[in-house]
């Protein structure tokens, strides 16, 4: 039998496997495949399987800054920014200040706008402000 993102989470609902043990699981199968399908449907499994740990965080944290494919550093962030808005915000502010991804920025900003986060929220107000510094100043514009 294939172990699949899908069978660990009916396994983990259905009380088969513990949560740490679906989290372990689910984890090896986004750090070890190269098929980022498989990787993507792990990742949502765990965002489905509601887990709140400092091991999902630190993983989470990993992929958005430094996973190659930006579905899945998007789908992290979202993971990130709707799961743990209470945990530290360095993580999603470099991500904004660095990605080069218009979908994973665009992934991140909508993320923010849907948590009730006031620090959120002025990260996502000084990126904007500072954009539209930067666009004044090229136009030679006092701002």
């Amino acid at each position: 039998m294939t172990i699949t993102p899908e069978l660990i989470q009916e396994r983990s609902i259905n009380g088969e496997i513990n949560k740490q043990d679906a989290l372990d699981l689910l984890t090896v199968l986004i750090e070890n495949s190269e098929n980022d399908s498989l990787r993507l449907k792990s990742l949502t499994a765990l965002q489905e399987l509601n887990f709140r740990s400092e091991d999902l965080y630190n993983l989470l944290e990993h992929l958005l800054l430094s996973d190659e494919n930006e579905e899945v550093r998007s789908l992290a962030g979202r993971i990130l920014i709707l799961s743990f808005s209470e945990k530290e915000l360095k993580p999603i502010m470099w991500a904004i200040e660095n990605e080069t991804s218009y979908s994973c920025l665009s992934s991140l900003f909508e993320s923010i706008r849907e948590v009730d986060n006031f620090n959120y929220h002025k990260v996502l107000l000084s990126f904007l402000m500072n954009i539209l510094h930067r666009l004044m100043k090229r136009r030679h514009l006092n701002f």
